[in-house]
């Protein structure tokens, strides 16, 4: 359920949501000898607040979202694995005559995951990464894209021990035909 406001230049909306999920499947032990196994069920419940503003050659993006995720097995709730309570974006980008130049900020909250090794929960930090961008259109099928991601080498997890890459640039060449 939302609710939307859209003028020339400016839009926000808040949008509520509810998911319900019945045999859910994870995994559960200690890696290698843990198992894929049902989970009862699982639930999240939540809000995002969105808004945007667009001025002459200059836009502005924003969400906010929070979460709260369950799943309930043999009678015991817990909180879901790799859900934030609280996660958002804020995007800035400024249109040229023949291309786009951008700023990103992302936002992901502290949430629960689980060592494998141990089966044991374990608390992930939430982290801030910044990512930037420009595109240039060559001709009229052909733009040369370029764009840093993690611009400040951030260290964070999105799974509990699983590497994340640090600072990368990418360089495209987008073709249309």
């Amino acid at each position: 359920m939302g609710l939307e406001y859209r003028s020339d230049d400016y839009h926000a909306s808040l949008t509520l949501f509810t998911q319900d999920t019945d045999n859910l499947i994870r995994y559960a032990g200690v890696y290698p000898t843990g198992i894929n196994q049902n989970v009862d069920s699982a639930e999240s419940k939540g809000a995002e607040l969105a808004f945007g503003l667009s001025r002459d050659e200059f836009q502005l993006d924003a969400a906010l979202s929070r979460v709260k995720a369950t799943e309930t097995k043999d009678g015991i709730t817990l909180e879901r694995i790799r859900v934030p309570k609280w996660s958002g974006h804020l995007l800035a980008s400024y249109y040229l005559t023949s291309g786009r130049v951008w700023a990103q900020a992302l936002y992901r909250g502290e949430r629960r995951d689980v060592n494998f090794s141990t089966s044991e929960d374990v608390r992930l930090k939430g982290y801030w990464l910044i990512n930037l961008g420009a595109s240039h259109e060559l001709a009229d099928n052909l733009t040369l894209s370029g764009r840093i991601e993690n611009l400040a080498d951030k260290q964070y997890e999105e799974i509990y021990s699983y590497g994340t890459r640090g600072r990368t640039g990418m360089l495209t060449l987008d073709w249309r035909f």
